[in-house]
């Protein structure tokens, strides 16, 4: 231990935390170890010939006699307190939580040096305002600057406006009040947001190819989730603006999930019904699972996930009758089957069949 502590300090002045940080280089030397075998890191970096530094210890007479010299100086008779916990800490490196926990407060230091600090100049002008000069200012900006948020008018305060925020409180009990005698109101962060979305959507609309579906918004740098926070949807916040998303077409939409019992319920219904289904039929940006085109019926089989998405399923239902004006039938998977028990075991044994028949010779 002694070696590769030589080795990893050499001549440098070494401190009691440098000390304890040794088992980050050296294993099995922690500062409880140190602690347990040499009582102290101190007796540690002497027994090992060290160039140990030991802490300096801060008093209140090492504090009081930096503190003298700070003020017997003639260019500190004006000095802030400010200015002085500056001072300090370069002079002496002591910081102002020391002084609070010694003397409790400045004052109480600077009266042990026989100095006292200046008070505090009140810049604002103590005048009394009337209701009918602080409206008529606020008036002005609020022609020249239509949209301001309440911590805009900050930089107005004792410039354009006369009297500063706690003066408008007293006389109208908020700004929101001062505004409504204007005839204004302050413009929150949902509106400006809301405009940054509209300008990227307008671009997008104005440099957008030939064919523009929702997902191609990402190449513009739109959130679609924020549309839909914002506006409710992606298509109103595009109607804002005049424009409307192109339909998607059956080469760019997802591809349509099949369910596991999907195809063998709807053969069912087929056999029973003598109709015939179009699978998959893609209306809107939607796949319907069956789709009888001469009795103008859509067939939809229910499994277990839709119990989750009833919401979604209602919203999709109404676009698919706005598109066909046809009627929807929703089948419960798990409710068929138990009526058509049957339905299964069929299907797996006409695939048992095909595949015993392909293999013979």
């Amino acid at each position: 231990m002694f070696d590769a502590a030589r080795k990893y300090f050499g001549n440098k002045i070494v401190r009691s935390n440098d000390i304890t940080y040794l088992k980050r280089k050296i294993p099995f030397c922690s500062g409880c170890v140190l602690s347990d075998r040499f009582e102290s890191p101190e007796n540690f970096a002497k027994l090992a010939g060290l160039n140990f530094k030991a802490r300096r210890k801060i008093t209140n007479e090492l504090i009081i006699k930096n503190a003298k010299e700070i003020f017997s100086n003639d260019k500190n008779k004006n000095i802030t307190r400010c200015q002085f916990y500056d001072l300090l800490y370069k002079k002496c490196r002591i910081r102002r939580k020391t002084i609070f926990e010694r003397f409790g407060r400045l004052d109480n230091l600077a009266k042990l040096c026989n100095f006292n600090f200046i008070q505090k100049i009140n810049f604002r002008k103590e005048f009394y305002y009337e209701k009918k000069d602080i409206l008529f200012d606020l008036q002005k900006i609020f022609r020249k600057y239509p949209k301001l948020k309440k911590t805009d008018l900050k930089q107005f305060y004792g410039k354009e406006i006369r009297c500063y925020k706690d003066c408008i409180m007293n006389k109208f009990g908020s700004l929101e009040n001062a505004a409504k005698l204007c005839n204004y109101e302050f413009k929150s962060e949902q509106y400006f947001i809301k405009e940054k979305l509209i300008k990227k959507l307008k671009n997008a609309f104005d440099n957008r190819p030939e064919y523009f579906i929702k997902s191609k918004l990402k190449n513009f740098g739109i959130n679609s989730n924020a549309l839909i926070r914002y506006f409710g949807s992606t298509d109103a916040a595009a109607k804002r603006l005049g424009y409307s998303f192109s339909i998607p077409t059956r080469k760019y939409m997802k591809f349509p999930f099949l369910g596991k019992n999907e195809t063998n319920i709807l053969n069912s219904i087929e056999q029973k019904q003598n109709i015939k289904l179009k699978r998959q039929y893609s209306v809107y940006t939607y796949f319907v699972d069956g789709y009888d085109e001469y009795n103008n019926v859509v067939y939809e089989v229910d499994e277990y996930h839709h119990r989750f998405r009833k919401e979604y399923d209602i919203k999709r239902d109404s676009k698919i009758k706005e598109m066909l004006n046809c009627k929807i039938v929703r089948i419960n998977e798990k409710d068929f089957l138990k009526q058509h028990g049957g339905v299964e075991k069929d299907a797996i044994n006409s695939l048992r069949t095909q595949s015993s028949q392909k293999l013979v010779p």
